[in-house]
Formats: C-alpha cells, structure tokens, sequence
C-alpha cells in the first residue's frame, strides 16, 4: 500500500524522524529509508528505541507516530497515478485482488475508506496479522492465503526491494514501481515481470493470467 498505492512514503518519513528525535534517535533520511523499507512498527521501534519493549509500549509509541502520519497525510491524500482506473477494470475482471501492507489495520481502512478503494479489495492483510515484516514473506503469503488463491498464481506490486525479496521468496511474480527507489534498485529480482513509473497503461486483462505456471 505505502508507495505502491500512494505517494506517501516522504511523510512517512518525516514523521518518523520528527518522532524518533523527539525520543533521542536522530538517524538521516537515507539510513531510516534503506532501515525502514516494510518492516513494521514493532520491529522498527524494539531496534531503534530499546529491543525489550512490551507490546502495550509498542502499541503506545505507534498510535502517537501514526496518528500524527494521518493528521498529516489526510489533506494530500491521493492515490498513484493510474490506480483508480487499474482497480476499476481488475475488479470488473473479477480478479479477487488483496493489500498486503506492513501498516496497520487502521491505516489500511484509513487510506481506502479516503479514496473510496475498499470495495475492491477481498482480504486485507496488516501488521496487526503477522510476525515478521518485509523480506519476509508472511504477509503475502497470508494475503494468498485469505484469497484462497496458490502462492504461485499471485502477482504481487511492490516498491521496495524488501518488498520484491519477499515476492520472490513468497514465489510469486511482481510489478515494480519506481515511486520510492530507482529501477537499477529494483529490477535485478527473478519475482520482477517489468518495472514501471505508476499503474497509467497497465492493463490487468494482459498481467493476469490464471493458467500461468
């Protein structure tokens, strides 16, 4: 979802450093970018705060991030370029179609209940749902599993490299977009079909296949 669904990974990060330095942790952009890329909160926050915090600490810490995210994201909200229509003619193919995303639940229902998504979407998957976060592949394959559809039948859209190993050690095949990194970053991953700018001309009739290998 953040930087595949939407432009938003810049304010993410802004509000990650502007709340981490309030906690003691200053870190460059850069550092938190390539430390941060689809892991969730919990793992972000135990690494760089202190490693023995409790769940309820945790929990704590990433309703004040996220809600200062979502108080800052809220009059820019908007999706990328091409999404709208993409979703509107896989879902009138009848491709059952997931979010699998390192956010939690209430950012998911945040980001599509704004853009009028949900109704597209069968099964959501959050950090809520899973252990670990991105390369590892646990949320997609739960996301495949709440689809009801094979691993190796699912093509996953992803802007990370985090996010493409953990399509390729899911076994499923990915788009790349190049809002958040370079495609020489991206495009080196057995998972990666093609590497794109936004979803303007993808056409979902000639990606999906349900008889491919």
């Amino acid at each position: 979802m953040d930087g595949t669904m939407l432009d938003n990974m810049g304010v993410h990060m802004q509000v990650w450093l502007e709340y981490l330095s309030n906690e003691g942790v200053v870190l460059e952009p850069e550092h938190f970018y390539k430390f941060a890329a689809g892991r969730t909160n919990a793992e972000i926050l135990r690494e760089l705060i202190r490693p023995d915090l409790s769940a309820d600490e945790i929990n704590a810490y990433s309703r004040k991030k996220e809600d200062l995210y979502r108080l800052r994201y809220r009059p820019i909200l908007s999706a990328v370029k091409g999404l709208e229509t993409f979703l509107r003619a896989a879902h009138s193919l009848r491709i059952p179609m997931a979010v699998g995303s390192s956010a939690g639940c209430e950012n998911i229902l945040f980001h599509l209940d704004g853009l009028g998504f949900e109704s597209y979407f069968s099964a959501l998957v959050g950090s809520d749902d899973i252990r670990n976060g991105k390369p590892d592949p646990e949320i997609f394959l739960l996301a495949a599993q709440r689809l009801g559809i094979p691993a190796d039948k699912c093509l996953v859209f992803e802007d990370t490299p985090a996010g493409l190993e953990a399509a390729d050690r899911a076994g499923m095949r990915a788009i790349a977009l190049t809002t958040t990194y370079p495609a020489e970053r991206l495009q080196n991953h057995a998972s990666v079909l093609r590497v794109v700018p936004d979803f303007e001309g993808l056409d979902p009739a000639e990606l999906w296949n349900p008889t491919m290998p």
